[in-house]
Protein backbone atom coordinates (compact mmCIF):
# COMPACT_ATOMS: atom_id res chain seq x y z
CA UNK A 1 0.00 0.00 0.00
CA UNK A 2 1.29 3.27 -1.01
CA UNK A 3 1.76 6.70 1.23
CA UNK A 4 -1.25 9.18 0.43
CA UNK A 5 -0.73 12.77 0.15
CA UNK A 6 -1.15 15.01 2.44
CA UNK A 7 -5.37 14.96 2.18
CA UNK A 8 -5.59 12.42 -0.57
CA UNK A 9 -6.64 8.87 0.09
CA UNK A 10 -4.40 6.16 -1.44
CA UNK A 11 -5.79 3.91 -3.79
CA UNK A 12 -7.58 1.06 -2.86
CA UNK A 13 -6.43 -2.20 -3.57
CA UNK A 14 -8.45 -4.90 -5.21
CA UNK A 15 -9.08 -6.44 -2.00
CA UNK A 16 -9.87 -3.66 0.04
CA UNK A 17 -12.64 -2.59 -3.35
CA UNK A 18 -14.27 -6.03 -3.02
CA UNK A 19 -14.69 -5.54 0.48
CA UNK A 20 -16.23 -2.36 0.32
CA UNK A 21 -18.46 -3.66 -2.36
CA UNK A 22 -19.25 -6.93 -0.39
CA UNK A 23 -20.26 -4.28 2.53
CA UNK A 24 -21.94 -2.19 0.30
CA UNK A 25 -23.83 -5.16 -0.96
CA UNK A 26 -24.62 -6.63 3.23
CA UNK A 27 -26.09 -3.15 3.56
CA UNK A 28 -28.50 -3.11 1.17
CA UNK A 29 -29.59 -7.01 2.12
CA UNK A 30 -30.13 -6.05 5.42
CA UNK A 31 -32.18 -2.52 4.53
CA UNK A 32 -34.35 -4.91 2.27
CA UNK A 33 -34.63 -7.41 4.53
CA UNK A 34 -36.02 -4.56 7.71
CA UNK A 35 -38.01 -3.52 4.86
CA UNK A 36 -39.61 -6.59 4.20
CA UNK A 37 -40.04 -7.44 7.92
CA UNK A 38 -41.94 -3.99 8.24
CA UNK A 39 -44.03 -5.29 5.74
CA UNK A 40 -44.84 -8.39 7.07
CA UNK A 41 -45.48 -6.99 10.63
CA UNK A 42 -47.90 -4.28 9.00
CA UNK A 43 -49.81 -7.23 6.63
CA UNK A 44 -49.91 -9.76 10.38
CA UNK A 45 -51.68 -6.63 12.14
CA UNK A 46 -53.83 -6.26 9.47
CA UNK A 47 -54.57 -10.10 8.87
CA UNK A 48 -55.21 -10.11 12.93
CA UNK A 49 -57.38 -6.92 13.06
CA UNK A 50 -59.57 -8.87 10.78
CA UNK A 51 -59.99 -12.08 12.44
CA UNK A 52 -60.88 -9.95 15.82
CA UNK A 53 -63.24 -8.77 13.58
CA UNK A 54 -64.58 -11.67 12.43
CA UNK A 55 -64.45 -13.42 15.30
CA UNK A 56 -67.54 -11.16 16.64
CA UNK A 57 -69.19 -11.81 13.18
CA UNK A 58 -70.85 -15.55 14.39
CA UNK A 59 -71.61 -14.22 17.43
CA UNK A 60 -74.05 -11.39 16.27
CA UNK A 61 -75.20 -13.85 13.50
CA UNK A 62 -76.51 -16.21 16.12
CA UNK A 63 -78.22 -13.63 18.06
CA UNK A 64 -79.67 -12.78 14.62
CA UNK A 65 -80.95 -16.50 14.32
CA UNK A 66 -82.23 -16.42 17.65
CA UNK A 67 -84.23 -13.29 16.82
CA UNK A 68 -85.75 -15.04 13.45
CA UNK A 69 -86.12 -18.58 15.50
CA UNK A 70 -88.20 -16.23 18.36
CA UNK A 71 -90.02 -13.42 17.16
CA UNK A 72 -91.59 -12.84 20.04
CA UNK A 73 -88.19 -12.09 21.87
CA UNK A 74 -87.16 -8.89 19.38
CA UNK A 75 -89.63 -6.20 21.24
CA UNK A 76 -87.67 -6.50 24.27
CA UNK A 77 -84.59 -5.76 22.60
CA UNK A 78 -85.61 -3.23 19.65
CA UNK A 79 -88.96 -1.84 20.95
CA UNK A 80 -89.08 -0.85 24.16
CA UNK A 81 -90.79 -3.61 25.29
CA UNK A 82 -90.45 -4.02 29.12
CA UNK A 83 -91.24 -7.48 31.26
CA UNK A 84 -94.07 -7.57 33.43
CA UNK A 85 -94.22 -8.97 36.35
CA UNK A 86 -95.63 -13.26 35.50
CA UNK A 87 -94.15 -12.18 31.71
CA UNK A 88 -94.24 -15.64 29.43
CA UNK A 89 -90.83 -14.49 28.24
CA UNK A 90 -89.24 -13.73 31.41
CA UNK A 91 -86.49 -16.40 31.25
CA UNK A 92 -85.68 -16.11 27.77
CA UNK A 93 -85.51 -12.54 27.53
CA UNK A 94 -83.58 -12.45 30.92
CA UNK A 95 -80.86 -15.24 29.24
CA UNK A 96 -81.07 -12.95 25.77
CA UNK A 97 -79.96 -9.94 27.93
CA UNK A 98 -77.15 -11.98 29.46
CA UNK A 99 -76.10 -12.98 25.86
CA UNK A 100 -75.95 -9.68 24.38
CA UNK A 101 -74.14 -7.96 27.36
CA UNK A 102 -71.47 -10.68 26.87
CA UNK A 103 -71.24 -10.22 23.67
CA UNK A 104 -70.42 -7.14 23.13
CA UNK A 105 -68.18 -6.89 26.01
CA UNK A 106 -66.32 -9.93 24.27
CA UNK A 107 -66.01 -8.01 21.51
CA UNK A 108 -64.61 -4.76 22.68
CA UNK A 109 -62.70 -7.05 24.89
CA UNK A 110 -61.08 -8.63 22.23
CA UNK A 111 -60.44 -5.61 20.03
CA UNK A 112 -59.20 -3.36 22.92
CA UNK A 113 -56.53 -6.21 24.14
CA UNK A 114 -55.11 -7.28 19.97
CA UNK A 115 -54.32 -3.69 19.29
CA UNK A 116 -56.06 -0.89 20.76
CA UNK A 117 -58.50 -0.70 17.42
CA UNK A 118 -60.94 2.33 17.29
CA UNK A 119 -64.79 0.93 17.52
CA UNK A 120 -66.25 2.14 14.19
CA UNK A 121 -69.23 4.19 15.27
CA UNK A 122 -71.94 1.38 13.39
CA UNK A 123 -70.96 -0.64 16.79
CA UNK A 124 -70.99 1.52 18.70
CA UNK A 125 -74.32 3.27 17.54
CA UNK A 126 -75.65 -0.63 17.58
CA UNK A 127 -74.44 -1.42 21.17
CA UNK A 128 -75.94 2.36 22.26
CA UNK A 129 -79.33 1.51 20.92
CA UNK A 130 -79.26 -1.93 22.48
CA UNK A 131 -79.30 0.10 25.64
CA UNK A 132 -81.72 2.65 24.27
CA UNK A 133 -84.80 0.72 23.40
CA UNK A 134 -84.72 -2.43 25.95
CA UNK A 135 -85.59 -1.64 29.37
CA UNK A 136 -84.96 -5.68 30.21
CA UNK A 137 -80.76 -5.35 29.39
CA UNK A 138 -80.80 -2.23 31.46
CA UNK A 139 -82.31 -3.86 33.89
CA UNK A 140 -80.39 -7.28 33.35
CA UNK A 141 -76.45 -5.14 32.49
CA UNK A 142 -77.59 -2.87 36.31
CA UNK A 143 -78.02 -6.13 38.54
CA UNK A 144 -75.21 -7.60 37.09
CA UNK A 145 -73.04 -4.50 37.85
CA UNK A 146 -70.03 -6.01 39.17
CA UNK A 147 -69.96 -8.71 36.46
CA UNK A 148 -68.89 -6.27 34.22
CA UNK A 149 -67.67 -2.87 35.60
CA UNK A 150 -63.64 -3.58 34.74
CA UNK A 151 -64.57 -4.47 30.88
CA UNK A 152 -65.28 -2.89 27.78
CA UNK A 153 -68.80 -2.93 27.33
CA UNK A 154 -68.90 -1.01 30.65
CA UNK A 155 -66.27 1.47 29.78
CA UNK A 156 -67.06 2.24 26.13
CA UNK A 157 -70.99 2.24 26.01
CA UNK A 158 -72.51 1.78 29.35
CA UNK A 159 -71.33 4.71 30.76
CA UNK A 160 -71.09 6.94 27.58
CA UNK A 161 -74.98 6.47 27.08
CA UNK A 162 -75.37 6.78 30.92
CA UNK A 163 -73.68 9.60 31.32
CA UNK A 164 -75.67 11.83 28.59
CA UNK A 165 -77.26 14.86 29.79
CA UNK A 166 -79.83 12.97 30.40
CA UNK A 167 -79.68 9.55 29.00
CA UNK A 168 -82.40 8.74 26.22
CA UNK A 169 -84.43 5.82 26.82
CA UNK A 170 -87.76 4.68 25.72
CA UNK A 171 -90.76 5.91 26.98
CA UNK A 172 -93.35 3.03 26.43
CA UNK A 173 -97.17 3.62 26.59
CA UNK A 174 -99.48 1.83 28.15
CA UNK A 175 -99.07 -1.63 26.24
CA UNK A 176 -95.25 -1.58 26.77
CA UNK A 177 -94.67 -0.95 23.20
CA UNK A 178 -92.41 1.90 21.69
CA UNK A 179 -94.13 5.18 21.51
CA UNK A 180 -91.12 7.12 21.26
CA UNK A 181 -87.97 8.42 22.39
CA UNK A 182 -87.67 11.12 25.49
CA UNK A 183 -85.23 12.11 27.26
CA UNK A 184 -85.20 11.30 30.87
CA UNK A 185 -83.10 12.14 33.56
CA UNK A 186 -81.17 8.64 34.86
CA UNK A 187 -82.12 7.17 31.74
CA UNK A 188 -85.19 6.11 33.22
CA UNK A 189 -88.21 5.27 31.27
CA UNK A 190 -91.43 6.23 31.88
CA UNK A 191 -95.01 5.63 31.39
CA UNK A 192 -97.33 8.20 29.58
Amino acid sequence: MSMPFAGVPAPMSRQERVRLGLDVCTLLVAILGFGVTICTVRDAATTFRSSVYSNGTPWILELDRVFLAHPELRPYFYECRSLEPGDAHHAEVSALAEYIVDTEDSYLSQRRRYGEQLLSSDWKAWMTDTLRNSPSLVEYFESHKSWYEHGEFYKTVYLPWRQEKPPKSCVRGGNGNKSGMSEIPGGETKSR
